[in-house]
């Protein structure tokens, strides 16, 4: 039996989420949990299912922006691919939805699917580059207890000997919190390096783009055809994804609408908070999404199952929220990123005429036809 990459990084990923959900399940107290259920305020749902849905809008409509130079498609076609894509990477494995979104809007519009994945390819890096600059920035202004605290947690005799068995475990929570966030802190210095790789690579291959193609013609020869040819065009679908940058208005307003999607992120996080009373700052939703985004990078389950929920929870813990609130945030957080768009993703496929199984086989011909 031949097991390809595709095989191997699908069982990677059920593995991961196996773990994690394992993780975050054998903690679960269930009376506490299903008491945090049935208190919650679930009206502050709604607000937030409406900004997850309207970050897709957003993002729709910042993909049109990026498609121009190639053609004018409009709106709703792009909305219909984006939620389509998005709700793939939910019910289906392997994010098959980042292939499928390109080719569906590349056979749809008559545009080549090179040219519609650098687009997609455009829309990663502008998210990449975004997500590191948000990551500095609350990393950077995220505070660590006071000096006071830290003196009071390093000298155990300042505990009164009836204190002192009450409070041992909130001291060692809050002496790895302290540890946690001073770690954190060095990881926001340690982002300036990718994150100014990134600008300089997208700023040559947008100013120079002929001579990157030629530099990299002569040292890719080393490589056998096959794998030459692939990795050329893959470059060549890269570069010309760049072709935007040669107008600052248009990267204007892809940055502003990049922006506004990490604004309405934030929202619905700060949103799902109010429902369990949390008293969760702004700076505690931001964390909550950095984790989130961070963690969903690595292989995993389709709808991100037990890799969400389990970077969630450690992001409240460096907040003091209890572990039932915790969970019982992560769970519905989680539930309010993919069912609204798992639904809205199902009806756009239903109104393009097409079935699941037909959507799993574009991803599947066009992963054949490059490899």
């Amino acid at each position: 039996m031949k097991v390809n990459k595709k095989t191997i990084i699908l069982a990677l990923g059920i593995i991961i989420s196996a773990v994690c959900t394992w993780l975050f399940a054998r903690k679960i107290e269930w009376h506490q949990l299903g008491e945090a259920f049935l208190e919650a305020n679930y009206i502050y749902l709604l607000p937030a299912t409406a900004v997850v849905l309207l970050s897709y809008v957003v993002r729709a409509i910042r993909w049109r922006i990026l498609m121009q130079p190639i053609k004018k498609v409009s709106f709703m076609s792009l909305f219909s691919a984006t939620s389509i894509g998005f709700m793939a990477n939910c019910i289906l494995p392997a994010r098959v939805g980042e292939v499928i979104k390109p080719v569906m809007i590349g056979k749809k519009e008559k545009i080549k699917i090179s040219a519609s994945l650098a687009t997609v390819l455009m829309e990663r890096t502008f998210d990449t580059v975004s997500l590191i600059i948000f990551s500095i920035i609350i990393l950077a202004i995220l505070p660590i207890p006071s000096t006071e605290t830290q003196k009071e947690l390093s000298n155990p005799m300042s505990i009164s000997s009836i204190e002192a068995h009450d409070a041992g475990s909130s001291s060692s929570n809050a002496k790895s919190t302290i540890h946690t966030i001073a770690k954190l802190k060095k990881l926001a210095k340690a982002l300036t390096i990718p994150l100014s790789i990134i600008i300089v690579l997208a700023f040559i291959l947008a100013r120079y783009p002929d001579k990157v193609k030629e530099w990299l013609g002569k040292h890719l020869s080393i490589l056998p055809a096959r794998t030459k040819d692939k990795l050329t065009a893959f470059i060549d679908s890269f570069i010309s994804g760049f072709a935007i940058l040669k107008n600052r208005g248009e990267i204007a307003q892809v940055t502003l609408l990049t922006a506004v999607i990490w604004v309405l992120i934030v929202l619905e996080t700060y949103f799902v908070s109010f429902s369990f009373n949390l008293s969760l700052p702004v700076l505690g939703a931001c964390m909550v999404i950095i984790f989130v985004s961070f963690a969903v990078i690595l292989p995993q389950a389709p709808g991100f199952v037990g890799v969400f929920h389990i970077a969630t929870q450690k992001a409240l813990d460096l907040f003091g929220v209890g572990l039932s609130s915790s969970q019982s945030y992560a769970i519905i957080l989680w539930a309010v990123g993919v069912f609204p768009i798992t639904v809205m993703g199902l009806l756009f496929l239903w109104n393009e005429g097409l079935a699941l199984r037909s959507v799993a086989k574009i991803e599947k011909e066009e992963v054949n036809k490059n490899t």
